[in-house]
């Protein structure tokens, strides 16, 4: 991660497009905002735009505004998220599941720094810098026919690419350290980790990446009884990996948890199920849970779940 943060500060005061890759919860967020905090558009906003909150039918409403009278329902002018980040920093989020009619409408925006509100006729000029993220193989998806190659080396001038958890070494038990010092109250005795504690958070896998690695130890902090996090205070599955296993992929004793962790880890074995059933395939995944394309993301994203791992 040291390489990654000399690449952010030496890229942060340039205009240039940057592309960040990475599994679902390592950090991509956290790198565009490091990028967007060191630049001379700190001062100005970073518009975070989620590519899997837009449905295809009102994307240019929502990226570049309308006026009024402009479709059913627009009783008023309104300003699009592009208009929100002139002068700072637009960041696309999930890029890769933006539709194609989308992706050529928002290379237009980078190359010209232009966009025209729906309903209007006047282009409106901006100062926008574009940061984009994805967990996405994009090189595989512009060969598939699924992403633009022209877009993709628009925004590709400066490359991140972000390894999972698994592959950060002593990164993982300095992260779990900086986030026990970040969640514990004031009132909370736990002090840090014991030594069996930090030997299971080295060993353990990750799949969530840093956004699993923050829950489990916003919850241990709560479960600890002394001034240390302990072994059994961990969830099963990183303290002890073969009595989840034998639990089934639960990854802990149902008896011992709230409602809310029981659900979340059956709602996540469900989606991982579903996808191994339809291939990584979203869509076709979404009809089956009765929900739309965008609230499967939606899902698949809090959970930390690729879609792609299952693909055939």
């Amino acid at each position: 991660m040291l390489e990654v943060m000399v690449i952010v500060d030496r890229v942060a005061p340039s205009n240039t497009s940057v592309l960040i890759t990475g599994e679902s919860g390592t950090g991509k967020e956290v790198i565009a905002r490091a990028i967007h905090n060191r630049s001379s558009r700190a001062e100005n906003r970073l518009q975070i735009i989620d590519c899997t909150a837009i449905p295809e039918s009102l994307f240019e409403s929502a990226l570049f505004g309308h006026v009024k009278g402009a479709f059913t329902g627009a009783v008023k002018d309104q300003a699009g998220q592009l208009k929100a980040a002139d002068g700072g920093t637009a960041f696309f989020d999930e890029l890769g599941e933006l539709p194609l009619t989308s992706q050529s409408k928002l290379l237009r925006v980078i190359q010209e720094q232009t966009f025209t509100p729906v309903g209007e006729d006047k282009p409106i000029q901006v100062d926008t810098r574009f940061i984009c993220a994805t967990n996405r193989d994009l090189q595989a998806e512009v060969h598939a026919g699924r992403f633009r190659q022209d877009l993709f080396y628009r925004l590709a001038v400066i490359h991140i690419e972000l390894p999972p958890l698994r592959q950060r070494g002593d990164d993982i038990v300095l992260l779990a350290e900086h986030f026990l010092q970040q969640l514990r109250s004031n009132e909370s005795l736990v002090g840090g980790f014991s030594e069996g504690a930090i030997q299971c958070i080295k060993r353990y896998r990750w799949p969530g990446n840093i956004r699993e690695l923050r829950n489990v130890v916003e919850r241990s902090i709560t479960l600890a009884r002394g001034e240390q996090i302990e072994v059994d205070d961990l969830p099963a599955a990183v303290g002890n990996p073969s009595q989840s296993q034998n639990e089934g992929d639960q990854g802990f004793d149902l008896a011992e948890v709230s409602r809310d962790e029981a659900l979340d880890t059956a709602d996540h074995a469900y989606l991982t199920r579903l996808l191994e059933k339809h291939h990584g395939v979203i869509a076709s995944a979404a009809r089956q849970a009765g929900l739309s394309r965008q609230g499967m993301n939606k899902l698949l994203k809090r959970h930390g779940i690729d879609a792609d791992e299952y693909r055939k």
